[in-house]
Protein backbone atom coordinates (compact mmCIF):
# COMPACT_ATOMS: atom_id res chain seq x y z
CA UNK A 1 0.00 0.00 0.00
CA UNK A 2 2.65 2.72 0.98
CA UNK A 3 4.37 1.28 -1.99
CA UNK A 4 1.31 2.39 -4.36
CA UNK A 5 1.32 5.78 -2.68
CA UNK A 6 4.71 6.59 -3.18
CA UNK A 7 4.48 5.48 -6.95
CA UNK A 8 1.16 7.83 -7.55
CA UNK A 9 2.77 10.20 -5.63
CA UNK A 10 6.35 10.39 -7.65
CA UNK A 11 4.60 9.32 -10.69
CA UNK A 12 7.50 6.37 -11.08
CA UNK A 13 6.43 2.89 -12.82
CA UNK A 14 9.26 0.84 -10.47
CA UNK A 15 7.47 1.80 -7.49
CA UNK A 16 4.07 0.69 -8.91
CA UNK A 17 5.68 -2.54 -10.20
CA UNK A 18 7.30 -3.22 -6.61
CA UNK A 19 3.93 -2.68 -5.32
CA UNK A 20 2.24 -4.97 -7.26
CA UNK A 21 4.57 -7.90 -6.72
CA UNK A 22 4.44 -7.21 -3.27
CA UNK A 23 0.17 -7.26 -3.41
CA UNK A 24 0.42 -10.76 -5.37
CA UNK A 25 3.02 -12.03 -3.01
CA UNK A 26 0.88 -11.10 -0.03
CA UNK A 27 -2.10 -12.90 -1.72
CA UNK A 28 -0.28 -15.64 -2.89
CA UNK A 29 0.60 -15.79 0.86
CA UNK A 30 -2.99 -15.26 2.19
CA UNK A 31 -4.22 -18.02 0.05
CA UNK A 32 -1.42 -20.87 0.47
CA UNK A 33 -0.39 -20.40 3.87
CA UNK A 34 -2.79 -18.69 6.43
CA UNK A 35 -6.60 -19.45 4.75
CA UNK A 36 -5.53 -22.57 3.45
CA UNK A 37 -8.54 -24.57 5.02
CA UNK A 38 -11.15 -21.37 4.35
CA UNK A 39 -13.88 -22.17 2.29
CA UNK A 40 -14.94 -18.90 1.78
CA UNK A 41 -11.17 -17.46 0.98
CA UNK A 42 -11.99 -18.28 -2.68
CA UNK A 43 -14.97 -16.24 -2.83
CA UNK A 44 -13.80 -13.07 -1.20
CA UNK A 45 -10.58 -13.55 -3.97
CA UNK A 46 -12.97 -13.21 -6.63
CA UNK A 47 -15.44 -10.05 -5.41
CA UNK A 48 -12.04 -8.41 -4.47
CA UNK A 49 -11.16 -9.34 -8.58
CA UNK A 50 -14.43 -7.97 -9.46
CA UNK A 51 -14.21 -4.65 -7.65
CA UNK A 52 -10.71 -3.88 -8.74
CA UNK A 53 -12.47 -4.74 -12.55
CA UNK A 54 -15.10 -1.85 -11.70
CA UNK A 55 -12.48 0.27 -10.08
CA UNK A 56 -10.15 0.11 -13.26
CA UNK A 57 -13.20 0.81 -15.23
CA UNK A 58 -14.24 3.62 -13.49
CA UNK A 59 -10.98 4.65 -13.41
CA UNK A 60 -10.68 4.68 -17.68
CA UNK A 61 -13.69 6.59 -17.61
CA UNK A 62 -12.32 9.64 -15.42
CA UNK A 63 -8.67 9.56 -16.42
CA UNK A 64 -9.28 12.96 -17.39
CA UNK A 65 -10.79 14.40 -14.47
CA UNK A 66 -8.17 12.38 -12.44
CA UNK A 67 -5.03 13.70 -14.45
CA UNK A 68 -6.36 17.13 -13.99
CA UNK A 69 -6.84 16.98 -10.14
CA UNK A 70 -3.04 15.18 -9.74
CA UNK A 71 -2.06 18.35 -11.74
CA UNK A 72 -3.73 20.74 -9.84
CA UNK A 73 -2.60 19.08 -6.85
CA UNK A 74 1.07 18.87 -7.98
CA UNK A 75 0.96 23.09 -8.23
CA UNK A 76 -0.75 23.64 -5.10
CA UNK A 77 1.84 23.68 -1.38
CA UNK A 78 -0.64 20.76 -0.26
CA UNK A 79 -0.39 17.69 -2.38
CA UNK A 80 -2.92 14.89 -1.48
CA UNK A 81 -3.71 11.82 -3.44
CA UNK A 82 -7.46 11.21 -4.46
CA UNK A 83 -9.23 9.03 -2.37
CA UNK A 84 -5.98 7.92 -0.30
CA UNK A 85 -8.48 8.21 2.74
CA UNK A 86 -10.65 6.19 1.15
CA UNK A 87 -8.21 3.59 -0.07
CA UNK A 88 -6.17 3.44 3.12
CA UNK A 89 -10.20 3.32 5.22
CA UNK A 90 -10.84 0.10 2.84
CA UNK A 91 -7.58 -2.08 2.89
CA UNK A 92 -7.77 -1.59 7.32
CA UNK A 93 -11.51 -2.91 6.74
CA UNK A 94 -10.85 -5.59 4.53
CA UNK A 95 -7.95 -6.68 7.20
CA UNK A 96 -10.35 -6.95 9.57
CA UNK A 97 -13.02 -8.69 7.60
CA UNK A 98 -10.53 -11.06 6.94
CA UNK A 99 -8.73 -11.38 10.25
CA UNK A 100 -12.71 -12.09 11.76
CA UNK A 101 -13.48 -14.81 8.98
CA UNK A 102 -10.36 -16.67 10.17
CA UNK A 103 -11.08 -16.71 13.67
CA UNK A 104 -13.83 -18.73 14.42
CA UNK A 105 -11.69 -21.95 13.77
CA UNK A 106 -8.46 -20.72 15.28
CA UNK A 107 -9.28 -22.72 18.90
CA UNK A 108 -9.61 -26.04 16.67
CA UNK A 109 -6.70 -25.74 14.23
CA UNK A 110 -4.11 -24.66 17.48
CA UNK A 111 -5.16 -27.81 19.14
CA UNK A 112 -4.86 -29.76 16.08
CA UNK A 113 -1.17 -28.45 15.64
CA UNK A 114 -0.76 -29.32 19.18
CA UNK A 115 -1.63 -32.98 18.85
CA UNK A 116 0.23 -33.06 15.71
CA UNK A 117 3.33 -31.31 17.46
CA UNK A 118 2.75 -33.70 20.70
CA UNK A 119 2.87 -37.21 18.29
CA UNK A 120 6.09 -35.74 16.29
CA UNK A 121 7.80 -34.95 19.80
CA UNK A 122 6.32 -38.64 20.86
CA UNK A 123 7.66 -40.38 17.49
CA UNK A 124 11.12 -39.12 17.61
CA UNK A 125 11.55 -39.93 21.18
CA UNK A 126 10.85 -43.72 20.24
CA UNK A 127 13.35 -43.46 16.84
CA UNK A 128 15.73 -42.77 19.51
CA UNK A 129 15.29 -44.97 21.88
CA UNK A 130 15.23 -47.73 19.60
CA UNK A 131 18.33 -46.22 17.92
CA UNK A 132 20.36 -46.66 21.11
CA UNK A 133 18.53 -50.49 21.85
CA UNK A 134 19.65 -51.75 18.62
CA UNK A 135 22.62 -53.93 18.44
CA UNK A 136 25.21 -52.52 16.28
CA UNK A 137 26.56 -54.89 13.24
CA UNK A 138 29.89 -56.26 13.67
CA UNK A 139 32.18 -56.47 11.06
CA UNK A 140 31.43 -59.66 8.62
CA UNK A 141 28.07 -60.38 10.66
CA UNK A 142 24.97 -59.00 10.46
CA UNK A 143 23.33 -57.38 13.73
CA UNK A 144 20.81 -59.97 15.04
CA UNK A 145 17.97 -58.71 17.60
CA UNK A 146 17.90 -60.87 20.74
CA UNK A 147 14.26 -61.89 21.33
CA UNK A 148 12.75 -60.99 24.73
Amino acid sequence: MINAAIAVRLGRRVYALFAAGGFVGYIAYLAFDLFDRVASFPVVLATFGIIIILLAVIAQQRFPEFVRRMSAARRDSHRTIPGARLGFSGSILVTIVLCAAYLPGQPARAKAQQQRHQWQARRDFNDRKWRRSRPRAVRGRPATIPPR
